[in-house]
């Protein structure tokens, strides 16, 4: 069984699922990134050795370390400095939640662009760069555990709550970034820690923290509805989701960015302004548990089971079938999610996370379908952005839940698109849902909820046209299955061009 699916950093919130197959990258997570050596930086970087010398010298950045400077200050010089010779930023801006760059409004006092949305959350930052006067590639590091990583980024005010902690972005403790103000790059130990903060929620839509360096498998859409960089220019791009627990705070934040190339030079920093209209409502908060005793038997029970548009607003069916079960329509098998909502009933226990199982065994969420989706192949897991295989999941008609092993693995098939946002398959806390309610809060869709679990529906497990039942059941932390609920989606086969 395939599984690339260990940590890294985000996933989408709010990326579009649309389009070519390069819509299945931003499901898949691997292996973060390897910390790379790279030289210090410093707030007047020295002058660039050779590329002999600094293969040679280059060390990694201890933690939290600043290097002692060689003197108390630099040596007057009737000389002016020549200009950056590190990585241009060829476009830094912000897309829409479907991946859409948007036009600044203009300018404030400083010259800086500004761009404006109505929420601070369902959007990504972008930074573009090319190569600089020195010629060498730009850097792809966004986040570094030792040191700092090749994109760097500021903020003049804190997102979420602004929690100073690294990396904060697991289940139970997802925070926000810090601000730094005035924003000065430097290797004080709290600038280090707020950059990678920032940057170890870059997503290259393998969950990996790291530049898209292919203009194909861009996170953005161009004018003819591909994806493609948005300067063609640029040779790498950072895309960075803006989830719910670390959104834009209302009125204006001041965003500043430069890039460094594989050789440790930096090109100029640029600035640009985020205008937020209006604050979110209060995240919600999950249901006080009730303890319980070991050994209880009391199920868990599904609170949501339907859709979510590539928009991530939840979609109302249209009715019920002759069996009871809600009707939902589409006019294209991808470009949405599953979403279902669980949580433990009075005496039980909580709902388990996991989406996939990775030894073989069925998983927490189990969902079937009554049709192949994709071209139903069987094997488990079939998402290898590497290798470029991606494949199907086979149905049953009907999806009945047995402990025959190809049943077991058509649940871990579909199960590892699960995504929690961070590219991991697993149910997503309270703090951090998939869906947006109707005045655009992220949200769950019950407030009754405790868990929810989100799977995009990708063109390359496209459900076909007609109509295809799914069923699901979820299981409690110990074993306990809840009742199966079933739904029913009708494709009405309209294929929408460029699909």
């Amino acid at each position: 069984m395939k599984k690339s699916l260990i940590l890294g950093a985000l996933a989408i919130a709010g990326m579009a699922l649309a389009g070519c197959d390069d819509d299945v990258t931003t499901l898949v997570r691997t292996a973060a990134p390897t910390p790379t050596a790279t030289p210090d930086d410093t707030e007047s970087p020295a002058p660039l050795p050779s590329e002999t010398e600094a293969r040679a010298t280059a060390t990694p950045t201890p933690t939290h370390t600043v290097e002692p400077q060689a003197t108390a200050s630099p040596a007057p010089s009737s000389t002016p400095a020549g200009p950056a010779q590190g990585p241009m930023i060829t476009y830094f801006g912000i897309t829409t939640a479907d991946n859409r760059p948007i036009e600044s409004s203009g300018t404030d006092s400083l010259g800086r662009p500004i761009f404006e949305r109505e929420l601070g959350t369902g959007l990504s930052v972008i930074v573009e760069a090319e190569s600089g006067l020195d010629g060498r590639p730009v850097g792809t590091q966004a986040f570094e555990s030792v040191g700092l990583p090749d994109l760097q980024m500021l903020l003049s005010r804190p997102l979420g709550d602004g929690n100073p902690a690294v990396c904060d972005i697991e289940d139970g403790a997802v925070g926000g970034v810090p601000a730094i103000e005035p924003p000065v790059f430097s290797n004080d130990p709290t600038t280090v820690d707020a950059i990678n903060d920032l940057g170890c929620r870059v997503n290259d839509g393998t969950g990996q923290t790291v530049a898209r360096t292919s203009s194909d498998q861009a996170c953005t859409y161009s004018d003819s509805g591909q994806f493609s960089f948005v300067d063609v220019r640029s040779s790498a791009q950072f895309c960075l989701p803006i989830a719910r627990a670390w959104d834009f705070p209302q009125g204006d934040t001041v965003v500043t960015a430069r890039v460094r190339s594989v050789f440790g030079s930096f090109g100029d920093q640029q600035q640009i302004v985020v205008r937020i209209a209006r604050s979110l409502t209060p995240l919600p908060t999950s249901p006080p548990q009730t303890p319980t005793p070991v050994g209880t038997q009391v199920p868990p029970e599904i609170t949501y089971f339907g859709l979510a548009a590539a928009d991530d607003a939840f979609v109302e069916p249209i009715g019920v079938d002759d069996e009871g079960r809600d009707i939902y329509t589409r006019l294209i098998g991808h470009a949405f999610s599953l979403v279902i909502e669980a949580a433990p009933m009075a005496g039980g226990r909580p709902v388990g996370p996991n989406g996939f199982s990775p030894d073989g065994l069925p998983p927490d969420l189990q969902v079937l379908v009554s049709r192949d989706l994709g071209d139903g192949a069987p094997e488990v897991c079939d998402v290898d952005v590497d290798n470029q295989i991606f494949g199907g999941v086979p149905g049953f008609d009907p999806p009945s839940f047995t402990s025959e092993q190809d049943v077991v693995d058509a649940l871990n098939d579909l199960g590892c698109r699960v995504n929690d946002g961070t590219g991991a398959p697993l149910g997503r806390p309270a703090a951090f849902p998939c869906t947006r309610d109707p005045f655009g809060n992220f949200t769950f869709v019950d407030p009754r909820s405790a868990i929810q679990f989100c799977l995009p529906i990708a063109r390359a497990w496209s459900f076909q046209d007609g109509d295809t039942v799914v069923a699901v059941r979820v299981r409690s932390t110990n074993g306990v299955l809840s009742p199966v609920s079933e739904i029913l989606i009708s494709v009405e086969g309209d294929e929408l061009e460029g699909f």
